[in-house]
């Protein structure tokens, strides 16, 4: 009895001591990235009421902030230009902690299914190009890297479960192929520490990243009482993203679409839905989102029908209803083997063009493909205009993803040719022509681009019903 009592004083007593302690979340650790030139939130736990004190080497400056009566407790501190490394301490009167390898950079947070989880190792018959090399070289002491771990939940978290990582072949092996590849050109070519923090799942649907207030107009999205499951409506967001949200940021990157394609109707509004979420919640309107258009690829289980150009076209729309948005198209890399295409690197250096174009402001990035603008009907020919047309090419001359159809619907195989960056369609099979369509299938080999080198989008003329 006397051993079993002196057990439970000794457990309320280190349970005093736990709380009295400062507890930071995981986020915010030694080699994190915070984000230059801003006010970044510092914040934890500690014993109710108490003063707990910070002090960040940079500037020798001390804060001060009292914890609520939940010993909760939140501060801004001001960052300066990139640099590092620094530390941060945090005291409470009852025990100090302090980060070290603290680099101030540009952070980014990169979410998403399998393709932005696929690792740089690959999986099981599902290789990534050129893994091996890109692997054995990542030593990049200024690029740190953060990856959550899976977790869902029905109401928002205040901590996600992962650390800050240096760049090593140990960590990069196992980190998202797409975000370390970004973080690395970006790094690069900014010359300033970089942090990629990755919240991904494969084989997830939008809505389970989208939080309830995204959600309120999107009825078909609700909840199914038999599926208690990471795919549910806002759990992803809730365990993943929303304890990040005090964290600041540069921007987001997304790759994720594939598992929505058969209701892209619905994705074209929600996409935007979402991302405008997340803004409100990270407090900047004006932060970037670049994502990534869904590649082709033979679906087995569509039973012939094609719904990956739907969800294509989808979000090529959802672009034009955001700010500060880019899509990269992916219609030249796909791959009629996997659903995760193998060539990575391609598709983070459109991200990272983007990132550098658009956020950074250097222009000699390109970022934009031929985007069909219009279309007009001469006699027997369909001749498409575009935006961003200068240098219009066909890859090896090469027409079999072009199609046009008359009145009756029903489309055929056609000729195209470039004449003054405009592309002309004919078939000899239709006589009065009045709508084309070119990679309009779940899967095609894209190629038409222009003189940036920009592969165009699957696209048509018309708005007739499909499968």
């Amino acid at each position: 009895m006397f051993k079993k009592l002196t057990s439970i004083v000794v457990a309320i007593f280190c349970c005093q001591i736990a709380l009295s302690n400062v507890k930071l979340p995981s986020i915010l650790g030694d080699n994190m990235v915070l984000q230059q030139n801003s006010e970044v939130a510092l914040w934890g736990l500690s014993a109710p009421d108490v003063e707990v004190v910070v002090k960040t080497s940079w500037n020798n400056k001390i804060y001060k902030v009292n914890a609520n009566s939940q010993g909760e407790w939140k501060l801004w501190a001001k960052t300066p230009e990139a640099g590092g490394p620094y530390k941060i301490s945090f005291e409470d009167g009852e025990n100090k902690i302090e980060l070290s390898h603290v680099l101030i950079g540009e952070v980014w947070i990169c979410s998403g299914q399998s393709n932005m989880a696929m690792p740089m190792i690959g999986k099981k018959n599902q290789p990534i190009l050129n893994s091996k090399s890109i692997i054995s070289k990542a030593h990049n002491p200024n690029l740190h890297l953060f990856n959550v771990e899976q977790d869902f939940n029905t109401i928002p978290l205040k901590d996600v479960k992962g650390s800050w990582k240096l760049t090593n072949p140990e960590t990069v092996a196992n980190f998202s192929a797409v975000a370390y590849q970004f973080g690395e050109m970006l790094q690069e070519e900014l010359n300033v520490p970089v942090g990629i923090i990755v919240s991904s799942w494969g084989g997830t649907p939008i809505r389970a990243w989208m939080n309830e207030k995204a959600l309120k107009d999107f009825p078909s999205y609700k909840k199914k009482d038999d599926l208690a499951d990471f795919r549910q409506p806002s759990v992803l967001y809730n365990a993943m993203l929303a304890p990040l949200t005090a964290y600041s940021i540069a921007g987001f990157l997304w790759y994720q679409g594939e598992n929505d394609r058969k209701t892209s109707d619905i994705y074209e509004k929600a996409l935007p839905a979402m991302v405008n979420q997340w803004k409100n919640d990270w407090n900047n309107e004006n932060l970037p989102f670049y994502y990534v258009q869904i590649a082709p690829f033979h679906y087995k289980n569509d039973q012939g029908k094609e719904f990956a150009p739907l969800m294509r076209e989808a979000q090529l729309n959802s672009a034009k209803k955001m700010k500060n948005a880019g899509m990269v198209v992916t219609s030249d890399i796909g791959s009629n083997k996997t659903i995760h295409p193998p060539d990575k690197t391609t598709v983070a250096r459109r991200l990272a063009n983007f990132a550098l174009n658009k956020t950074y402001n250097k222009e000699n990035f390109k970022v934009a493909g031929p985007e069909f603008k219009s279309f007009q009907i001469q006699k027997d020919n369909i001749i498409i205009d575009f935006k961003n047309s200068e240098g219009l090419t066909l890859k090896n001359n090469a027409t079999h993803n072009f199609e046009i159809a008359g009145e009756d619907q029903n489309f055929y195989p056609a000729e195209a040719r470039i004449m003054e960056n405009k592309l002309i369609f004919h078939s000899t099979k239709v006589d009065k022509p009045v709508a084309a369509r070119y990679g309009f299938r779940n899967y095609f080999e894209g190629n038409l681009f222009n003189d940036a080198g920009l592969p165009a989008s699957s696209f048509r003329t018309d708005n007739w019903k499909i499968n």
